[in-house]
């Protein structure tokens, strides 16, 4: 038996060397980022708030509607995984440690509707939140390729914002004509500052300089409680507190791309 690989398998070999070779002079190694040097980013992805309490204040409107008012509307979709954007400025005060200021904003909405020849009812519901933070990282000895692995905390401000619009008619006749009779038209704005604090994990990869790509994955401490609003209806507007707690803790993944100097 012959002690040499195949033929299939060098040609196997030299591609897989040739290729290596191929990326090392394609994303070649640069220096560790050292003190004084600055990094900037963008990015975008998914977060996850824990609105279950949201949640089932969204169900229990579709039965009043049904039971009271005796509209069958179907049910309405609940607050999950959303949109998020963000913004973070690092500076490496050396090579272990860094500073940073972040800015984040998510915000979904979920819809309900029902219309049949005689009854319209619309049901808009919206959350959004904007953070604005400051961070602490340590950063880990540089991995292969030059990849980098850091993790900090962030501490800031969380600006929530959520929004109830109910529009509900009936088409009933007068004399002759047939006329659409507003019943119900809502929009209740709530609002909240809070003191918040996030952990983040962060996998920093420089493929060419000066850019880099980054992905991102943390965690929020975001229960901000019940919020304070303002009610405007065909009877007029009304100051109210929401029954219900708006917990927008919960993970947030990421990834982005970034420029040192």
């Amino acid at each position: 038996m012959s002690s040499f690989p195949p033929a299939g398998q060098m040609k196997l070999l030299s591609d897989s060397g040739r290729f290596l070779f191929f990326l090392f002079f394609l994303f070649p190694p640069v220096s560790v980022a050292q003190e004084g040097t600055w990094m900037l980013s963008v990015s975008g992805g998914l977060a996850s708030p824990v609105l279950g309490a949201v949640n089932e204040t969204l169900d229990k409107t579709i039965r009043d509607w049904n039971q009271n008012a005796l509209i069958p509307i179907g049910p309405i979709d609940h607050f999950a995984s959303a949109p998020s954007f963000g913004f973070r400025g690092i500076y490496r005060y050396d090579r272990d440690i860094s500073v940073s200021f972040s800015a984040s904003y998510s915000g979904q909405t979920v819809n309900a509707s029902y219309r049949d020849t005689v009854a319209y009812l619309n049901l808009d519901r919206s959350v959004q939140t904007t953070g604005v933070m400051l961070g602490l990282a340590y950063w880990f000895p540089p991995l292969l390729f030059d990849m980098e692995v850091s993790f900090g905390v962030d501490f800031g401000l969380l600006f929530a914002r959520a929004e109830a619009i109910s529009y509900y008619t009936r088409e009933e006749k007068s004399g002759a004509t047939t006329v659409t009779v507003v019943y119900f038209d809502s929009d209740a704005i709530y609002r909240k500052t809070r003191l918040i604090a996030d952990a983040a994990g962060v996998l920093t990869w420089r493929v060419f300089n000066p850019f880099f790509l980054k992905a991102e994955a943390s965690y929020r401490f975001g229960n901000v409680g019940k919020m304070d609003g303002e009610i405007r209806r065909l009877q007029g507007s009304m100051q109210e507190q929401t029954l219900t707690d708006f917990n927008f803790s919960g993970f947030t993944a990421t990834v982005g791309i970034g420029i040192l100097f």
